[in-house]
C-alpha cells in the first residue's frame, strides 16, 4: 500500500465506513450522514488493514503487527486500543468469518487463523503457510513469500489465500492441506471476494477474475 493510500471497509449494512491509512488515523464514517467522520483514533502505527466482525465491532492491523479492536459506533464509543495478538510482522490483510468468532489474518509468508474463547479473549489456532514447500528464498535474487490476502469460502471451511509473487491458493482450513489454484505473471498486490464467495478479484498489472469453486 503506497503512502497516503486509505484501506476502506463498509459495515454489512452500509451504515457505516470505516478508513486507515498511513497518516496513522483510523476513521468512521456515516454513510447517511454524507460520510460524515464520527469517530477517529489515533494510533502510533500506520494502519494496514480493517474489518468489521460485527455490525459494533471493527478489527484494524497495524504496520507493526498489532491487531486490534475497537468498538467505534456504540454510545461514546472507546478511542482505547484493544490489542487482541501481536504480529512480528506487518498485516495486510483481515477477513472475519459470518459469524465473527473467528478471523483470517495475514502476516508475512503466513495466513494467521485466531478464534475468540467463550471470555472473549483470542487465540491463535492455526498458522497457513502454503508455501512450505518451497522454502524462504536463500538469495534476493528469488521473491520473498508473503501473503496479501486470504478469504473465506462459501461454507467457511476452506479459505483463498494470494500471494504476492506465488499466485491463488485454496486451502483447507481443518487440515491445513492446500492447492495451487492459479497464478499470474505479475505479482498480486490487491484482491477482494465477492459477496457469493465465488470469484476471487485481483489486481496484477490488470484486473483478473479467477473463479474459485
Amino acid at each position: 500500500m503506497e503512502k497516503g493510500e486509505a484501506r476502506k471497509r463498509a459495515r454489512e449494512n452500509g451504515r457505516y465506513l470505516a478508513s486507515a491509512s498511513y497518516d496513522k488515523v483510523l476513521r468512521v464514517h456515516n454513510g447517511r450522514q454524507n460520510f460524515r467522520t464520527i469517530w477517529s483514533h489515533q494510533h502510533s502505527s500506520p494502519f494496514t488493514a480493517l474489518v468489521w466482525r460485527s455490525n459494533d465491532v471493527l478489527v484494524a492491523g497495524s504496520l507493526q503487527g498489532e491487531l486490534m479492536q475497537f468498538y467505534p459506533t456504540k454510545m461514546f464509543g472507546s478511542k482505547t486500543s484493544n490489542v487482541i495478538y501481536k504480529f512480528s510482522s506487518p498485516i495486510p490483510s483481515i477477513e472475519a468469518n459470518s459469524v465473527g468468532n473467528q478471523l483470517l489474518v495475514c502476516s508475512s509468508r503466513t495466513v494467521n487463523v485466531l478464534t475468540e474463547a467463550e471470555d472473549h479473549s483470542w487465540s491463535l489456532q492455526r498458522r497457513i503457510d502454503s508455501m512450505s514447500s518451497i522454502g524462504e528464498p536463500a538469495n534476493f535474487e528469488e521473491p520473498p513469500v508473503i501473503a496479501t490476502g486470504a478469504y473465506y469460502l462459501q461454507d467457511e471451511s476452506q479459505c483463498a489465500v494470494s500471494y504476492l509473487w506465488h499466485g491463488l491458493w485454496k486451502v483447507d482450513l481443518e487440515t491445513g492441506e492446500s492447492e495451487w489454484n492459479w497464478g499470474p505473471d505479475q505479482q498480486i498486490g490487491t484482491s477482494t471476494i465477492s459477496p457469493d464467495c465465488r470469484s476471487l478479484a485481483t489486481l496484477t498489472s490488470a484486473l483478473v477474475l479467477t473463479g474459485l469453486t
